[in-house]
């Protein structure tokens, strides 16, 4: 992507890698990863310019900056918790000619950027069972990943979470509590998570900030 300005993707990524939001590795290494995932969602039958995608725990914008990239979305959410990354997402995607002004006029998808705790935003009714997808790198243990995630999901909605290398082992049992089934996975590189809401939302989930990676469900 490049916008009038001559900045690509690539180049907001090197700034990300500079700043300290990027970890190790080529920049065209996360790059690479990232648009595997999009394969994922494309498989599912999302990103063809309807779909809803929130990136939870953005952070240096891997994946969701590829993902919008790739990908054609009618909303776009990038959500973090720190203010310093929050800063650097929003001048990417403005570096990067998306967001509300530029799909005001037309020319691409409603990208923003929310800056807070996941367990606070998924009780924002604008974002409450709101997304066809979430994606999520590094967020958290499993445990954590799911309760904060399904709050954003509508019903039959997919999360998407990058594992650590060679795969990871997800509860069954404890996503089920969570209202969530695994889906596919796999232990390629880029390892991967495939799961899907199912049934209704349990009110009290999210539970508070912090109560997710202190007392896990499972």
């Amino acid at each position: 992507m490049v916008d009038a300005d001559g900045e690509t993707l690539r180049q907001q990524l090197e700034r990300s890698r500079r700043l300290g939001f990027l970890g190790p590795g080529p920049v065209d290494e996360h790059i690479g990863q990232s648009r595997a995932l999009a394969e994922v969602i494309r498989d599912l039958g999302h990103g063809g310019g309807t779909g809803a995608l929130l990136d939870l725990g953005s952070g240096g914008g891997i994946p969701g900056l590829v993902l919008i990239d790739e990908l054609r979305w009618s909303r776009v959410v990038l959500l973090d918790r720190s203010e310093r990354r929050c800063d650097f997402l929003r001048s990417a995607v403005s570096g990067l000619g998306v967001g509300s002004a530029a799909a005001d006029a037309g020319k691409r998808e409603a990208v923003t950027v929310v800056c807070g705790a996941a367990e606070r935003a998924a009780r924002d009714p604008g974002l409450r069972e709101r997304f066809d997808v979430v994606v999520s790198r590094g967020f958290g243990p499993p445990a954590t990943t799911a309760e904060c995630a399904v709050g954003f999901l509508r019903p039959g909605g997919h999360l998407l979470v990058t594992d650590p290398p060679g795969g990871r082992e997800w509860d069954a049992n404890g996503l089920a509590v969570v209202g969530m089934e695994l889906v596919s996975s796999s232990s390629d590189r880029p390892a991967w998570s495939l799961m899907v809401r199912v049934g209704d939302l349990r009110p009290d989930l999210p539970r508070p900030e912090g109560r997710s990676r202190r007392r896990p469900l499972f």
